[in-house]
């Protein structure tokens, strides 16, 4: 089923305060310049030259040129594995509310901690974005008949071939439960687009007692 959904004050957490690439933080208000500065960019930065491989494949009006655009764009330029993704094509996360947003962060900060054997007592930076979303979603949600199937803890082989097929059907993400917060709410979007604006939230740092990630504080400054 599809719907359209507003979320005004979405949340995506981030574990860096700027994004991967220069040429993006310069651009507010014209997407259509974005492949011509990561062109520029990409003369000295091998991985901006990946990205504008990809970018080109992103139709300009579907682009996000607006604030923070660097840390909005990046998952697109920059796709991976992911629940609604093969790879192939990237999709931004977002959650309903903070608590979410860094439970869903702080599983995939665990996997990496865990591959790398990092010690007990690692603090992770954790930083948040405000990011007001709109657009016409795939509600997979169990209170709507979503297959269960989406939700395994672990493997991503059903969600991801489901994600491409949602996609290729002309939605613009996808919202779903939480899986790493119970009763919480999450998107995925398929298209930049989906985002109307984004701001710098809080900053957080999380603990990893050398097995799962305990705690999640808020940075005071």
């Amino acid at each position: 089923m599809t719907a359209a959904l507003a979320w005004p004050d979405g949340q995506r957490i981030v574990s860096r305060p700027a994004g991967a690439f220069t040429a993006f933080t310069a651009l507010v208000d014209s997407p259509e310049e974005v492949e011509e500065l990561l062109e520029i960019e990409a003369m000295t930065n091998p991985l901006a030259r990946d990205a504008a491989g990809i970018l080109a494949t992103i139709p300009p009006p579907r682009r996000y040129g607006g604030p923070l655009a660097s840390l909005i764009m990046t998952p697109f330029v920059l796709p991976s594995l992911s629940r609604f993704s093969d790879g192939k094509y990237g999709v931004l996360y977002v959650a309903n509310i903070v608590d979410v947003a860094l439970r869903e962060a702080g599983h995939h900060h665990t996997v990496r901690l865990l591959a790398t054997r990092a010690p007990a007592g690692t603090t992770v930076p954790l930083y948040a974005l405000n990011v007001d979303v709109a657009a016409a979603l795939d509600d997979v949600r169990s209170c709507s008949g979503g297959d269960p199937q989406i939700y395994h803890p672990d493997s991503y082989a059903y969600s991801s071939t489901y994600g491409a097929a949602s996609r290729a059907a002309g939605n613009d993400g996808v919202h779903y439960d939480s899986v790493r917060h119970a009763g919480g709410e999450c998107i995925g979007l398929f298209w930049p687009d989906g985002v109307r604006t984004a701001q710098t939230g809080a900053e957080y740092r999380a603990v990893f007692d050398g097995a799962i990630i305990t705690e999640y504080s808020r940075v005071v400054a």
